[in-house]
């Protein structure tokens, strides 16, 4: 898993928090952007009770291969919780996906 800029997250296709009831001063703020071969992934900072959590996203077919929420976890003590736990879920799903797609490229075509 690497670090990368909110710019780079944004050129890759990922997509922001929108459309909240919440005032703007109560919304998690995103903190850090990472990506892991397909997948993308995202830390924030709750800013009611300062704890963080993290969402993990991945292109779907049926979303026209835009980037959408596939796992999340919220209420962790600390940054460094929530990004070790990012990055566990982003190799597996990184493997799976990558499994997929093979699998996917090496389908033979209907006769």
């Amino acid at each position: 898993m690497r670090e990368i800029s909110m710019s780079e997250f944004e050129r890759l296709g990922g997509i922001h928090q929108k459309g909240s009831m919440l005032p703007r001063e109560l919304m998690p703020r995103e903190k850090a952007w990472f990506q892991e071969g397909e997948i993308l992934g995202i830390v924030l900072e709750d800013q009611i009770d300062f704890d963080w959590s993290w969402v993990c996203l991945a292109k779907h077919p049926d979303r026209g291969w835009r980037y959408r929420a596939i796992d999340a976890a919220a209420s962790l003590s600390s940054f460094e919780k929530a990004k070790e736990a990012l990055a566990a879920t982003m190799r597996k799903e990184a493997s799976a996906w990558s499994r997929w797609r093979d699998v996917m490229n090496n389908d033979p075509e209907p006769d």
